[in-house]
């Protein structure tokens, strides 16, 4: 059992109250994972996305096509790149090391060119340990890189969405300062493991908040889970990365025409009042916003829908 079981994502017990006194009709719902995703040959001129995580990977409540995976493929699809069907291990409620017992049951490709990560609100749900989560945290971020050919540049970590602020969670009566003070605490535990490897980190906390005034356009019909549209909008910080890392990569970019390294792929700030995508270890403070023109610069090269926030 775990944390988003119950409604689709998460399973949410208050915080004392064994999960087996949940009623059974509560836990329904949540079967959906990597189960149903096909094991498919991909060509080798195709590009490939490895996605690990919970119920915001599998995109409990939307449908396929909307879960945040799918999105960034088809984004960058849109840019006439070839991607294979994303492979998605995730499902709904999972923790760290049950997502590493899952990955193990996995006949997975030796290498992919993309991996993303996105894990630990079960963890935090469930009141484990932060240590503990840091040791499988920084496990299954090694094993991305593995699955990378050892490049963190090929990896994408993103931070954990802050659910205390959904009419779900108030209406359980949880309180939302708390929840919010440990999401941030798993959040700098994943944060710091990602920078000392090297990885991308992109921190989609402060856009999960939004949703405290925004449930009808960024929750699904439980008020729990996100929307087809957050999901759409973390899609689009992560291909943004991906993005001005394949930029980089073009040998045939004129010489005067400065190249987009991945720290510079900045979206806001690091603190409430915006958020961020970089691979730097050290982000900017409150009101600080890069000095270079990387938005005009990514402007033409990201599909149209995507909203860079």
């Amino acid at each position: 059992m775990s944390f988003v079981d119950i409604f689709v994502l998460l399973v949410f017990v208050p915080m004392g109250q064994a999960v087996s006194d949940l009623a059974v009709s509560d836990l329904a719902v949540s079967e959906r994972s990597v189960s149903e995703e096909p094991v498919l040959v991909r060509s080798a001129s195709e590009h490939s996305l490895l996605a690990l995580g919970d119920s915001y990977t599998i995109g409990e409540g939307v449908a396929e096509e909307d879960r945040w995976p799918v999105q960034l493929i088809q984004s960058l699809r849109q840019r006439g790149e070839s991607w294979s069907t994303p492979r998605i291990i995730a499902k709904t409620g999972w923790t760290t090391d049950e997502l590493q017992a899952a990955i193990q049951e996995q006949e997975l490709a030796p290498q992919y060119d993309w991996v993303t990560l996105l894990i630990g609100v079960n963890n935090q749900y469930r009141g484990r340990d932060l240590e503990e989560y840091r040791q499988q945290f920084a496990e299954l971020l090694e094993l991305a890189i593995e699955k990378t050919g050892g490049n963190p540049q090929r990896v994408i970590v993103l931070s954990i969405p802050d659910w205390g602020v959904t009419p779900f969670a108030t209406a359980r009566g949880r309180d939302p300062a708390v929840i919010a003070a440990q999401i941030d605490q798993f959040n700098q535990v994943n944060r710091q493991e990602t920078s000392q490897r090297n990885a991308h980190y992109v921190d989609i906390t402060p856009l999960s908040r939004e949703a405290a005034d925004r449930p009808q356009e960024f929750l699904v019909a439980d008020q729990l889970h996100p929307s087809g549209e957050m999901y759409r909008q973390w899609a689009s910080l992560a291909a943004a990365i991906i993005v001005a890392n394949h930029l980089e990569a073009v040998s045939s970019q004129p010489a005067n025409q400065p190249q987009i390294k991945p720290t510079e792929t900045w979206v806001g700030n690091a603190c409430d009042c915006g958020t961020i995508a970089t691979s730097h270890p050290s982000p900017p403070t409150c009101g600080t916003r890069p000095r270079f023109g990387w938005r005009s610069r990514l402007r033409n090269h990201l599909p149209r829908q995507s909203h860079l926030r």
